[in-house]
């Protein structure tokens, strides 16, 4: 009988205390050399203004509910939002209507 044995990983056969250390080791390197791991901000989730609120729905309401580039592009100047901004907002509205 083996009295030195120790558990494998299931998909690489590399014994479980060996994996654990290779994981400390990465996460000790990760830490200690702050100038090669960059930490990412927080996305900070930016509320519609009322304005922009109603121009978006008014056209979600009274035009269509999906829009084009022209269109993305055109409310896109008025409201002051990006294009990627207006085609979610316009894909989370459809999402919610459908609830």
């Amino acid at each position: 009988m083996c009295t030195h044995y120790q558990p494998y990983s299931y998909y690489n056969y590399i014994p479980v205390a060996q994996q654990q250390q290779q994981q400390q080791q990465v996460s000790n390197q990760i830490y200690s050399s702050s100038s090669t791991f960059q930490v990412r901000p927080e996305k900070i989730n930016r509320r519609f203004s009322p304005e922009q609120i109603h121009i978006l729905e008014e056209h979600y309401y009274k035009i269509d509910k999906y829009v084009s580039k022209p269109t993305i592009d055109d409310l896109s100047t008025r409201t002051q939002l990006t294009s990627a901004q207006i085609r979610v907002w316009f894909t989370n509205k459809r999402t919610r209507e459908r609830r």
